[in-house]
């Protein structure tokens, strides 16, 4: 890439960050910033285990057994959002790894290849003891953290958890806890097989930190870290069950911010803290009918990873009359309603076709942005077959976003900005004709 489309990336992602409307989403810069600091700090500590883990491993194993846990993907957010994302992408492209594939991979290996530099984006991450990621979500995440082992040279687990298409149209018979409870995708009740593969896999990973820590796990403590999981996984379901109302008390601009510490943190009284807060003041905002614009004109549904690097589009509809109620990638998976209406015709792999279906009519969307990132293969092999159902079924229109998450130099603001103009107008129009149903609001 060249210096002055660097600077030209540098310039587009400061002209468009996201604007926060909730307060207390307003604090999640400093608990981010937080979280790094006391992870640096713990981390030169004798003796300390430090993991870097895929999005989707369990978090509670590593919090009962005190390893400071890292998320490559996460911190490939950081960079992007705080940082130079080029300085590690440029790394990585010397070393031979392409732009085609994913920008958190790149990120991440290219802050490798340069040594772990200590300038890094909130002074990085610490050098690993180990190395655990799962096959669930994306397919050659192994191969990254296999290539990571590799350079770190440090022992990598890779938690199995089989994924299994849906028994027909009327989609997977697995509920939230049940994802929940094992903090990982294990498929179908019909396939009992594939339950028990999983819960093998989950009891090797205990006796993998065991060994790497050099100590047994405390049973009694990880079962209060679970439920303290539990406990905040279903409040932030009831923050989106709130996210139906008309108008909108909170949107994705807010939502995306809000998701770091249940992903991340999970089973913390930090996280019980912040989501029991966060509950409250969307619960009252709701209450008084306070939308995050004065008029709300059409509301719009978020599907895939948002460009970290320009948050600021999510703002760009709310300044245009519009709010991106709900977002289907961290948290908002597509439950069975009981409804045959409700129910979409197509399910997708692993319910993300579904989960966008069913948010457009949940949450009265008039619309759907569909973020399509090729290098994420994971979460934009659906798109295609999202804006084809959400057409042939609900009479719905969307419009394909596409570019890198963390990487800005495939991204055109003059051009997205165009595009999405043009979207805005067709989304308005059918919003006036179609008109808002009521929906039931409230914990489930």
């Amino acid at each position: 890439m060249s210096d002055e489309l660097h600077d030209q990336e540098v310039k587009q992602a400061n002209r468009m960050r996201g604007k926060k409307h909730l307060q207390t989403t307003q604090e999640i810069s400093q608990i981010v910033k937080d979280y790094y600091e006391e992870r640096a700090r713990k981390g030169r500590q004798p003796g300390q285990k430090v993991a870097w883990c895929g999005v989707a491993v369990p978090k509670p194993p590593l919090q009962a057994m005190d390893v400071l846990a890292y998320y490559p993907e996460q911190y490939g957010t950081v960079v992007a959002t705080r940082g130079d994302p080029h300085r590690f992408l440029s790394v990585a492209e010397s070393y031979g790894l392409s732009r085609e594939m994913c920008g958190y991979a790149r990120i991440t290996l290219g802050y490798i290849l340069e040594g772990l530099p200590e300038d890094a984006p909130l002074g990085g991450m610490a050098r690993p003891d180990m190395l655990i990621v799962t096959t669930a979500v994306c397919d050659t995440r192994v191969k990254w953290w296999e290539l990571m082992g590799e350079l770190l040279e440090v022992p990598v687990y890779i938690l199995e958890a089989p994924e299994m298409p849906p028994p027909g149209r009327s989609g997977a018979v697995i509920s939230a806890a049940d994802m929940e409870s094992a903090g990982i995708q294990i498929g179908r009740r019909d396939a009992p097989h594939t339950t028990l593969f999983a819960a093998q896999n989950y009891v090797g990973l205990i006796k993998f930190l065991e060994a790497q820590c050099g100590k047994p796990m405390d049973q009694k403590r990880l079962a209060e870290i679970n439920q303290a999981s539990a406990r905040v996984s279903r409040i932030r379901r009831e923050i989106n069950e709130y996210r139906k109302a008309i108008p909108c008390p909170m949107g994705s601009a807010d939502a995306f911010a809000a998701m770091f510490p249940g992903m991340y943190m999970p089973g913390t009284p930090l996280a019980d803290d912040f989501y029991t807060r966060l509950r409250a003041e969307v619960r009252e905002r709701m209450e008084r009918k306070l939308g995050i614009i004065p008029e709300e004109r059409y509301r719009l549904v978020w599907s895939g990873i948002p460009f970290w690097y320009n948050m600021g589009l999510l703002n760009y509809f709310e300044e245009r009359g519009g709010v991106v109620v709900i977002d289907t990638a961290y948290g908002c998976a597509a439950q069975r309603s009981g409804n045959p209406k409700r129910e979409p015709g197509r399910w997708g792999i692993n319910g993300m076709v579904a989960s966008v279906i069913k948010a457009v009519v949940d949450y009265n969307c008039d619309g759907a942005i569909l973020s399509y990132t090729p290098t994420c293969r994971a979460l934009y092999i659906n798109q295609l077959e999202i804006q084809n159902t959400l057409r042939e079924e609900l009479d719905v229109p969307s419009l394909l976003l596409e570019s890198d998450m963390v990487d800005a130099s495939s991204f055109s603001e003059a051009q997205t900005l165009s595009r999405i103009d043009a979207f805005i107008e067709v989304v308005e129009e059918k919003a006036r004709r179609r008109g808002w149903m009521p929906v039931a609001i409230g914990p489930k």
